[in-house]
């Protein structure tokens, strides 16, 4: 069982990520393929595109990761941003932070299988087209920061804040 410490990926302006998929539908995978695990994956998308979803754990197998952070500043992701995982893996928290940027695809707090402890989405700018859903999280919490985000899908979670930003 291989095990990582701390990995990061940073998606910037002119860069497309995810030619090379698992099953077509993953450009980054914050997790595992195999059984591995992490203490943290942090992918920032400050440009450029993202061809496919970006999971925060694992893909294939049982591999966990202790915390996943997700920023979306910018770019086009175009897929799904899950908190956790496509199979059997699990991560301790994840925190998905939507700042500016597109995604296409939705968000899955907690992933579609594994689990997730707690997932956090904070959505302070950009579009999300699809849903924003809890997923396999244990407890999830979506803050919604100010008017400048456009989500046009539903959004299900454990608890939803609507926060008024004053930027005066």
């Amino acid at each position: 069982e291989a095990s990582a410490g701390k990995l990061t990926l940073e998606v910037v302006d002119g860069a497309s990520v995810g030619d090379g998929t698992y099953s077509g539908h993953t450009a980054a995978i914050a997790g595992s393929y195999g059984k591995g695990s992490a203490e943290s994956f942090n992918v920032y998308v400050n440009g450029g595109t993202v061809k496919g979803d970006i999971v925060g754990g694992a893909v294939n197998g049982s591999g966990s990761i202790d915390t996943v952070k997700l920023v979306i500043n910018g770019g086009k992701v175009e897929g799904q941003v899950m908190g956790g995982s496509k199979t059997s893996g699990t991560v301790g928290s994840a925190t998905i932070i939507v700042k500016d940027g597109e995604i296409t695809g939705g968000i899955n707090a907690g992933g579609s299988a594994g689990g997730v402890g707690h997932a956090r989405v904070a959505i302070s700018g950009g579009t999300i087209e699809g849903n924003i859903t809890k997923g396999n999280a244990a407890t999830s919490h979506v803050s919604v920061i100010g008017s400048q985000a456009t989500i046009k899908g539903s959004i299900e979670a454990d608890r939803v804040s609507f926060i008024e930003a004053d930027y005066k």
